[in-house]
């Protein structure tokens, strides 16, 4: 599964990623919250989910995250934490495609229909 890395091939880690890198639990016994990282960066929140998904899809860094107790991100480093962390990124990716099919499909009138509705009731 995982491809092996010549190091000559591997980016270096630009300095608000390191600092990720190095937060980041190695294994999921452990897992620290979006929030907590935030805090310890000193970044939003929504920075920090930017800035893993960079290190996946740029660093090919196994970024994972559990929805389960203990919940919060890690970097897998077994092949079972791999696959617990692909089981919620695929179901993610299913409640996303379906707000995706929602939105193609929507009426771009329904709003109107709805603010009526709400005046009516007000």
């Amino acid at each position: 599964m995982s491809k092996p890395y010549c190091y000559d091939e591997i980016q270096p880690l630009s300095e608000p990623y390191l600092k990720l890198f190095k937060t980041l639990p190695r294994g999921a016994q452990k897992p620290v919250s979006v929030r907590a990282l935030a805090s310890r960066l000193g970044v939003s929140v929504r920075e920090v989910y930017s800035l893993l998904s960079d290190l996946a899809v740029k660093y090919g860094i196994p970024v994972c995250g559990s929805r389960r107790a203990p919940t919060g991100i890690y970097i897998a480093v077994t092949e079972d934490e791999r696959q617990r962390g692909l089981a919620i990124l695929r179901a993610q990716n299913d409640t996303l495609q379906q707000r995706i099919d929602a939105v193609e499909r929507a009426d771009l009138g329904i709003s109107r229909v709805y603010d009526e509705m709400s005046e009516v009731l007000v």
